[in-house]
């Protein structure tokens, strides 16, 4: 479960950041000033580049803008938005690994030109507050004169849950951050997020239909396959929306509940097969002991119960239990019993049950001298 929140954290992140627009409003709201100050956020653009490798897939959502300086140079600074929705002491590290995974391609694409920065912004939505945590933190460095041979960096770091929902919702650059920012911030307020349905989707940024549309859909499928709300609580979200958003809210809720519908059946058919695989193998085993104790407990009944259990794979009540009902019966009423006994619950074919008697007859068999 929790991998599958991750996931519907890292889709509503890369939905809110893959727009220049909101990033801007991320910058000239959240981060400290003179980190963006001297940028020129007209320049801002995405870049259809990735850092990631396969080891770093679970750590990173790797968004990547480029920006030039203001002053016209032609500098630029990457900039790295990660998200994290717990405290991970081990954010150094993973950072030092994609930094230079940046770099190196840099490098590898143009030699000879000088590397652009690459400015790490992380943005942090866990439970508990995000403890400042630098590479220095994490090495044993016992005399000082070592300190220079340690590779040093620096990530911003914007913790919603320092953040006063009023800063957030004052935001008026961008449409889908202040939104995104409050469902991570109350991500495990269920109650807070039926509460304030209206505020959480209403926009005062000015767009169009269609831009619109989009965020509400990536919002309602964040929230709706978050909480899989019980029809009550869907009514009383969608309650209190705008009519398109109630809409498409009320289409997100029918198509949810469908999924889970056939969510539930799909469980009950596997639980149907495991069931059936399991009895399969009970049949199989109850027949294979039982076959192999009449054979030993014939041929050498001289063992004892231990020894006969051992001896033919089996349970010692069962090598027990059949001693005295073949000892009790006849040849006539023995079969009988061992079906009642242990095949009531398990049906045999006819096959089966065929070889099971047979096994039986064979112990009251009288051997030729």
């Amino acid at each position: 479960m929790a991998e599958q929140h991750n996931n519907l954290h890292d889709k509503l992140f890369k939905d809110t950041f893959e727009s220049a627009r909101e990033v801007r409003a991320l910058l000239t709201h959240f981060v400290d000033p003179k980190l963006y100050a001297t940028l020129d956020l007209d320049t801002l653009h995405i870049e259809n580049v990735s850092f990631i490798d396969e080891e770093l897939k679970e750590y990173f959502a790797d968004i990547i803008y480029s920006c030039s300086r203001k002053n016209g140079k032609k500098l630029s600074i990457s900039i790295l938005l990660e998200h994290k929705s717990y405290f991970d002491k081990g954010l150094p590290v993973q950072l030092l690994q994609y930094l230079t995974l940046g770099y190196r391609r840099q490098y590898q694409e143009d030699k000879s030109k000088k590397l652009d920065l690459i400015l790490p912004i992380l943005i942090y939505h866990g439970e508990k507050r995000w403890k400042r945590h630098e590479l220095e933190d994490m090495t044993y460095l016992p005399e000082k004169e070592l300190n220079p041979f340690l590779p040093t960096f620096q990530y911003e770091v914007i913790d919603l849950g320092k953040i006063a929902k009023e800063v957030i919702i004052s935001v008026k650059n961008g449409a889908m951050l202040p939104k995104t920012f409050l469902l991570f911030k109350h991500k495990n307020d269920k109650e807070y997020i039926l509460q304030n349905s209206a505020e959480l989707f209403t926009f005062e940024y000015e767009l169009d239909e269609e831009e619109k549309k989009r965020i509400i859909h990536a919002l309602l499928k964040y929230v709706f396959e978050l909480h899989r709300f019980e029809q009550e609580d869907a009514k009383k979200f969608i309650k209190k929306l705008d009519k398109m958003t109630q809409t498409i809210a009320g289409s997100y809720a029918d198509t949810l509940r469908k999924e889970g519908r056939r969510e539930g059946e799909i469980r009950g058919e596997i639980r149907g097969e495991i069931k059936g695989e399991i009895k399969g193998k009970i049949k199989a085993d109850t027949l294979k002991s039982i076959k192999f104790l009449c054979f030993i407990l014939k041929m050498m009944p001289h063992l004892s119960d231990a020894e006969t259990a051992r001896s033919a794979d089996s349970s010692l009540e069962m090598a027990v239990v059949l001693r005295k009902l073949l000892k009790k019966h006849t040849v006539k009423t023995a079969g009988a019993q061992v079906l009642k006994t242990w095949f009531v619950e398990i049906e045999l074919n006819e096959k089966d049950k065929a070889g099971l008697l047979q096994s039986v007859r064979d112990y009251y068999k009288k051997e030729p001298k």
